[in-house]
């Protein structure tokens, strides 16, 4: 490296040095600040734990509500033992209230109908095993919501963050016959929250 080279190097990794610890010292400040806000002031500190508490919940529910896998996980999982509830907990409630404002469907009930059709033609879902998945961009996203705004007009779009679909194969006894069945499930993300998208 050349002098001239050597010495330009220097005074930009001097800039930087200069730039880290003013940047440092501003930390030390806002801290020191903070420190002594609530150091007397019984308000600050409410304050202050309220708002780490309310993170801490946030990410907890976050964590608890998982993924898009794990709602995917969810819903089959209430196909598999024939639970409308546990399939109708991972259905975005936002997203419901949209479809049953502009249509006639009662999502509960419909998916309660279904189990209930599954169960007279002796059709028992045994299990289940998620076989592939993939990320919904361009073109593919746009068409799955159009789907989702058959049924939910006033859908929002705008909200929703990610798509993926997923494919389940389904172990299946109908009359003592083992057959598969494969599905395609769709989750999106709406706010902090992945959801599966109902079809009827």
């Amino acid at each position: 490296m050349k002098s001239n080279e050597k010495s330009k190097f220097e005074m930009v990794m001097h800039k930087i040095k200069v730039m880290f610890k003013n940047i440092w010292k501003l930390i030390k400040k806002f801290f020191k600040w903070l420190f002594n806000l609530i150091k007397d002031n019984k308000i600050a500190k409410i304050i202050i734990a309220s708002v780490i508490i309310l993170i801490l919940i946030i990410y907890g529910a976050t964590l608890i509500m998982g993924g898009p896998t794990n709602a995917v996980k969810t819903y089959a999982k209430g196909l598999v033992d024939y639970n409308a509830k546990k399939m109708y907990s991972v259905i975005n409630s936002k997203y419901i209230k949209e479809i049953e404002s502009s249509s006639n469907i009662i999502v509960m009930d419909a998916l309660e109908n279904s189990i209930t059709s599954l169960k007279q033609i002796n059709q028992d879902y045994l299990s289940y095993s998620i076989i592939d998945s993939y990320e919904l961009t361009g073109y593919e996203k746009n068409v799955l919501i159009d789907t989702m705004k058959i049924y939910a007009r006033d859908l929002d779009e705008s909200k929703i963050k990610g798509a993926k679909r997923y494919l389940v194969k389904y172990k299946v006894d109908t009359h003592g016959n083992i057959t598969y069945k494969y599905e395609s499930l769709y989750a999106v993300k709406r706010g902090l929250t992945w959801s599966i998208v109902y079809n009827v």
